[in-house]
Formats: structure tokens, C-alpha cells, sequence
């Protein structure tokens, strides 16, 4: 049987580059180089942030179709809009789950089993995202967006688990939206509510 080439490699001694150091950074679509250990304000693009949103599914992927975080993000925001919160919290119910981006969309039972460790990371993201675009990150916001959040759970898992479609549809009246749309809408989203911020 022939071997592949990791394990030739492997026998040889010789390890691909990518192989040979875990050193805490991995890229971005933009070719941005981001560090796991130490995030900076630099590494962090909302380019990168939209485009990786729109390709993380929800659900670990357990849906009839591919039902991305950053559409889910805008339905956060969309229900936060609905009862006439400011920009400022709806940009901050927006990007929610930025830090999903860069730590992943993590289903809740591994989160719970993974813990602390896991949650160290996606709080270190957390804070760089929130201070990179002065994200109004308050208590009282966090406990608003976190009930908007069971808000927009709820209405998800009523349409792909039990076939409810009709409350979702109401806020997503073109359905589940392919990655590239979701991405396209997330990005005007988040420069218009960045554009009413700036002029309260």
C-alpha cells in the first residue's frame, strides 16, 4: 500500500513547514498572520471577520442547509432593531459572535466540556474586538444582546428542528442566505450602523 507523503516525510525525519511549529498564529483570507496567544488590534480585519462568519454554519453543521453565524448575527441585530434600541447596541448585537471568527462557532456541549480553556481565548478575542471598533460593550448591553441572542436561538431551531417556519421567515423573509450574500449584507450592516454611531 502506498504511503502518503506526510508519512514518507515522517520516516525520513522531514516535516512539511506547516508541520514543524505550533507557534500560537494561523492566517486569515487577507493573508493576515493572527496570534491565538496574543491578538492585537493590527491582526484584527472586519473583512476577515465577515468573510469567516459567513462560513461557519450553525448548528455544527446539523442543518437541511447551510445557515451561516453571520446570518444569524443579523437577526440578533434585527431584533434588537425591532424595539428601537440605539446603533450602538444593535452594531453591538451585530458582532456578538465576531470572536467565532477567530475561535470558532463551538456547539454548546463542547463548550461546556472544553471550558475555562476555551473561554480564556474567545474573552481575549472578545476584548480586542470590542476595542478595535469601540464596541459599547456594557453590562447592560451584554445582558440585553445575550436575550436577543436566545431570542434569535429559538426562532432557528424552531425552523430547522420542528419545521416552524413561519416566525424565522418573518425576519428572514428571503429564507437562509448563501455564504456570499450573508457576508455581503453582514458588511453593510456593520458600515452603516458604524456610519450612525459616529453621528449620535
Amino acid at each position: 500500500m502506498m504511503k502518503n507523503r506526510e508519512d514518507r516525510s515522517q520516516e525520513s525525519g522531514e516535516l512539511h513547514p506547516v508541520h514543524k511549529h505550533h507557534d500560537g498564529y494561523f492566517n486569515t483570507i487577507s493573508g493576515t498572520k493572527v496570534s491565538i496567544h496574543n491578538p492585537t488590534k493590527d491582526m484584527i480585519l472586519i473583512e476577515d471577520i465577515a468573510h469567516a462568519l459567513s462560513n461557519l454554519c450553525r448548528f455544527g453543521g446539523h442543518t437541511e442547509r447551510f445557515y451561516s453565524v453571520s446570518q444569524h448575527c443579523i437577526l440578533t441585530m434585527k431584533l434588537a432593531e425591532s424595539d428601537g434600541h440605539s446603533p450602538d447596541l444593535q452594531l453591538f448585537a451585530l458582532m456578538h459572535d465576531a470572536s467565532e471568527a477567530y475561535v470558532q462557532d463551538l456547539i454548546k456541549p463542547v463548550k461546556y466540556i472544553v471550558g475555562k480553556p476555551y473561554e480564556l481565548i474567545e474573552d481575549r478575542f472578545e476584548f480586542i474586538i470590542c476595542s478595535n471598533f469601540n464596541l459599547n460593550d456594557s453590562t447592560e448591553n451584554r445582558i440585553l444582546v445575550k436575550e436577543y441572542d436566545k431570542t434569535a436561538l429559538e426562532l432557528e431551531h424552531e425552523y430547522f428542528f420542528k419545521q416552524n417556519r413561519a416566525a424565522f421567515l418573518h425576519w428572514n423573509q428571503y429564507g437562509v442566505y448563501p455564504p456570499e450574500i450573508a457576508k455581503r449584507n453582514f458588511l453593510s450592516h456593520f458600515h452603516r450602523l458604524k456610519k450612525e454611531v459616529s453621528n449620535e
